[in-house]
């Protein structure tokens, strides 16, 4: 796609000849150098981040140096209509997972669970699985109370990976901090201990600590982006680290295609 140009007395992107027409500069020959002078910044296009099954959006420019970035302002839809969307896609996603297990083309999810017993046993353990996570993707989106719960069970990350480190004292947290995350961003995140369930916050310590976090011995936590696991384990007394590698259980339909 050609190069667009942000026009400020317009506040719209235009072509560079829609640019000549209306300024009398060709943005092309006059040169990167000088264009803000006249109120033209190059544009730098960014692909809209939100759902249009779960959201509309308005797009904006934000001025950044001799460049107008796309800005995307999200609204929510209506909860109902977003819960019919949003499970939709859940569908279709399994669809696609299932293709691979696939004889035609023709065949769906529903379709293929009902041959389900004719697949040896492997297989229709990886279906069972899959089938499990997609009735619990569509009981999840039935109860949210927000389109934005919605959104985290349809476009969860492809991947995420994080170290845990995790400050326990007696049944105490002391803290909990995500030195190292990639895929999602601490306030996605929750940490769940026997006793609390622990939102994270965008600071250095990631989860702040709770008293009583535990009731004595195992001293369970589980870290979750929504819905979904990704990874559980036994804190240490003192403070220790934990791997966190997760990947989607079905991967989600790309964002808008």
């Amino acid at each position: 796609m050609a190069t667009q140009y942000y026009l400020q007395s317009a506040t719209a992107a235009l072509s560079a000849s829609l640019i000549e027409s209306r300024t009398g500069i060709d943005p092309i020959t006059y040169g990167e150098t000088g264009l803000t002078e006249h109120g033209i910044y190059r544009v730098v296009a960014v692909a809209n981040p939100y759902d249009s099954g779960l959201y509309t959006t308005v797009l904006s420019y934000t001025i950044n140096g001799d460049n107008a970035d796309e800005t995307w302002t999200p609204t929510p839809l209506a909860l109902d209509t977003a819960k019919t969307n949003g499970t939709q896609q859940v569908i279709k996603a399994a669809d696609a997972y299932f293709a691979a297990y696939q004889t035609n083309s023709d065949t769906s999810s529903a379709v293929l669970f009902s041959i389900a017993p004719q697949l040896d046993t492997d297989r229709l353990a990886v279906l069972t699985a899959k089938g499990n996570i997609l009735r619990d993707q569509i009981a999840a989106i039935d109860a949210a109370t927000t389109v934005d719960e919605i959104n985290a069970i349809v476009n969860p990350p492809l991947a995420l990976t994080a170290t845990l480190k995790l400050a326990r004292s007696g049944n105490n947290l002391t803290s909990g901090k995500l030195p190292a995350l990639t895929g999602a961003s601490k306030t996605d995140l929750t940490l769940v201990t026997t006793n609390n369930t622990i939102a994270g916050v965008d600071a250095t310590t990631s989860f702040p600590g709770e008293t009583g976090a535990w009731s004595g011995s195992p001293y369970t936590w589980t870290l979750k982006y929504g819905i979904y696991t990704l990874g559980t384990g036994v804190a240490s007394s003192g403070t220790a680290d934990y791997a966190i590698d997760w990947t989607a259980p079905i991967t989600p339909l790309a964002i808008n295609s």
